[in-house]
C-alpha cells in the first residue's frame, strides 16, 4: 500500500501545485484595476499617489513569479494576507463563512444519500414499472435544472406561497431544508441512477446464479451477495460529491443568501479582492483534492482485486 499512497499523494501534490498557479494567472487577468476598486471601496481619491501607494502595500508591483512565491510560501504557513476590501485577515473571515458552508454541504449529502440510495434500490427492484420511471424523472430533473432556477422556484412555492419555509439566511434549521434539498437534487438523480445500474451489473453475475441455485432469494441474496459489490462504484460518486458540494455550493449559498464561502468569494470577485478570490480556490481545490484522495482510500480497502493487483506490483 506504501507505493500505491505515495503515487496518489504526489499526484495530488501536483493537481495542487498546478491549479494553485493557473488560478493565480487567471485572476491577474480579470478585468479591472483592484486598486482603483479598493480606493473607491474606501472612499479615497483615486490619485497616482495613493494608487502607487496602495500598489506597493499589496505587492502588486512585483512579477508575477514573485507575486505567486511570496503567496504561496504565506499560504503554506497558514497566513493568507489581509482583505483587499476590509483590511482584515483572512484566516479569520474564511473561519466565520466556511463552518457554515460545511454544514450546508453536510446536510445536503445526508439528503443525497437517504434519498438517493433508496430511490436506486426501489428502481432496481420495480425494474420497468412505474416506480423505475418515477425515479428516472427525478434523475433528469437533478441533472437537467440549474440551481439557481431550482431554488428560486422553490422559494417561490415553498416559502413565499405555502409559506412552509423561510425564505433567506440562517437562523434556525428550518432555513437548512430548501437551500440543502436544492444542493442535493442533482446528486441524488446520479447516485440513484448509479446505484441502480450497479445493482443490474451485478444481479447478472455468474456468482448470483449460483446462489439462487443453492436456495438464496429475496432479501438474503439482496444483502449477503449484491449490495456490497454494487456499493463500490457508489463510494466514488458519493465521496466526489462531497467535494462538489462543499466547493460548488457558490450559487445556491448566494440564493438563499447564505452565509457561507459562497458569498464570500461572490464579494471578493466584485471587488477584485485577489487575496480572497486566490485563498477560495486554494480552500475549494484543497477540499476536492483531498476527499478524492480519502475516495480512493475507501476503495482500495472495499476492493480485493486492487489491493491483489498493488501487492503483485
Amino acid at each position: 500500500m506504501g507505493g500505491w499512497l505515495i503515487r496518489r499523494t504526489g499526484a495530488a501534490v501536483l493537481t495542487l501545485a498546478a491549479v494553485t498557479w493557473l488560478s493565480f494567472l487567471l485572476v491577474r487577468m480579470m478585468p479591472g484595476d483592484p486598486v482603483e476598486a479598493n480606493l473607491r471601496a474606501s472612499r479615497h481619491p483615486v490619485s497616482g499617489e495613493a494608487a502607487a501607494a496602495l500598489r506597493t502595500e499589496m505587492g502588486l508591483d512585483l512579477p508575477l513569479g514573485s507575486q505567486y512565491v511570496r503567496w504561496l510560501s504565506a499560504a503554506l504557513r497558514g497566513d493568507f494576507g489581509l482583505s483587499f476590501t476590509s483590511r482584515h485577515a483572512i484566516a479569520e473571515e474564511i473561519a466565520i463563512y466556511f463552518p457554515n458552508t460545511l454544514q450546508l454541504a453536510s446536510a445536503s449529502f445526508a439528503v443525497a444519500i437517504g434519498v438517493g440510495l433508496p430511490i436506486g434500490m426501489v428502481s432496481f427492484l420495480h425494474k420497468g414499472r412505474a416506480l423505475d420511471h418515477a425515479g428516472t424523472v427525478i434523475a433528469y430533473i437533478g441533472a437537467s435544472v440549474p440551481s439557481f432556477l431550482l431554488g428560486y422556484v422553490f422559494l417561490y412555492i415553498f416559502s413565499y406561497k405555502l409559506n412552509w419555509f423561510p425564505m433567506l439566511g440562517k437562523s434556525s434549521s428550518a432555513h437548512y431544508v430548501l437551500p440543502s434539498v436544492t444542493l442535493a437534487l442533482v446528486y441524488i438523480g446520479s447516485i440513484s441512477r448509479l446505484f441502480r445500474a450497479s445493482l443490474l451489473e451485478q444481479a447478472r453475475q455468474p456468482y448470483v446464479l449460483y446462489a439462487k441455485v443453492r436456495g438464496i432469494h429475496g432479501a438474503h441474496l439482496l444483502a449477503g451477495h449484491l449490495l456490497k459489490p454494487a456499493l463500490m462504484p457508489v463510494v466514488t460518486t458519493v465521496g466526489l460529491s462531497l467535494g462538489s458540494m462543499l466547493s460548488g455550493s457558490i450559487i445556491v449559498e448566494n440564493v438563499f443568501a447564505w452565509p457561507g464561502m459562497g458569498k464570500y468569494f461572490v464579494t471578493a470577485v466584485a471587488n477584485r479582492d485577489y487575496p480572497v478570490i486566490q485563498c477560495c480556490v486554494l480552500l475549494f481545490t484543497v477540499v476536492y483534492v483531498g476527499t478524492s484522495l480519502m475516495v480512493d482510500l475507501i476503495y482500495y480497502r472495499m476492493n480485493p482485486v486492487i489491493r491483489w493487483q498493488e501487492g503483485r506490483n
